[in-house]
C-alpha cells in the first residue's frame, strides 16, 4: 500500500524539510553536514526510483510481493495467475494456481475454474472438468465454471448437454454476452433454428454494432 504513505507523511516530510532548510541556510553549518544532509537526499532519490520499477504493471507489482512473502498471500499468486493467463504466457499462470492448490492448499472456486481453463487451453479436457467440478462444490454458483462446462461439452458436439450447463450459468448472470454466443451455437448444433433466432435478437440487442451477429 505504499500509495497511501503520502498524504500521511506530510506532517513528517514538513518536519524534515525545515530541518534540511535550517541546516543549509545556518552559516555555522560545517560543509561535513552539508555534504551528509545531500548525500542522504541522493541514497532516498535512488531507492525512491527502485521502488516505482515494483509498480511497472501488474506483473510486477505482484511478483514483488511474492518474492517478500513466498506462500503467504494467496490474493498475490491469484491475480498474478490471472495476469499471466491474459497475457498469454500458460506455464506461468500454471505455476501461480499450482502453488496456490498443491501448496498452500487454498479453497478458492475462482482458482479451481481458472487452474481447469489453464486445462482447457491445453486441450486436456477431462482434467479440466475436475477442475470445474471441485469449484461448483465449494461454490454452487460460480458463473464461469459452469459456462465452461458447457463449452467441454458443446466440443464434443453433446450440445444438449452443454446447453444444460449454460441454463445453469444463464441463472446465475443472465445477460452475459458470450454465454448467449455459446447457447445460440449449441441451438445451432442441435438445429434448434428458432431458438438460435431468438438468442441472436438477444445478442444484438446486447452488441448492436456486432456484424457477426446480423
Amino acid at each position: 500500500s505504499d500509495r497511501y504513505y503520502y498524504i500521511s507523511y506530510i506532517g513528517l516530510f514538513i518536519l524534515l524539510a525545515y530541518a534540511a532548510n535550517m541546516l543549509l541556510n545556518n552559516p555555522d553549518s560545517k560543509l561535513s553536514t552539508k555534504a551528509t544532509l545531500g548525500f542522504v537526499t541522493f541514497i532516498f532519490a535512488i531507492l525512491g526510483y527502485q521502488r516505482t520499477l515494483a509498480w511497472q504493471n501488474t506483473g510486477s507489482m505482484l511478483t514483488n510481493v511474492i518474492e517478500q512473502y513466498p506462500e503467504q498471500v494467496p490474493q498475490a499468486y491469484k491475480y498474478l495467475g490471472i495476469y499471466y493467463a491474459k497475457s498469454g504466457q500458460t506455464q506461468m499462470a500454471y505455476d501461480c494456481y499450482n502453488t496456490l492448490l498443491n501448496k498452500m492448499h487454498i479453497k478458492d472456486a475462482d482458482v479451481y475454474c481458472n487452474m481447469g481453463s489453464i486445462y482447457m487451453d491445453m486441450h486436456k479436457y477431462d482434467t479440466a472438468m475436475q477442475y470445474f467440478e471441485q469449484s461448483i462444490q465449494i461454490d454452487s454458483n460460480n458463473f464461469m465454471s459452469f459456462q465452461n462446462i458447457g463449452v467441454i461439452y458443446a466440443n464434443k458436439e453433446d450440445f444438449n448437454t452443454a446447453l444444460q450447463y449454460y441454463d445453469k450459468a444463464l441463472r446465475i448472470y443472465p445477460s452475459d454476452e458470450k454465454l448467449y454466443r455459446n447457447i445460440a451455437t449449441a441451438n445451432m448444433g442441435l438445429k434448434k433454428y428458432d431458438k438460435a433466432l431468438s438468442d441472436y435478437g438477444i445478442l444484438i440487442r446486447l452488441s448492436p454494432d456486432n456484424a457477426l451477429y446480423y
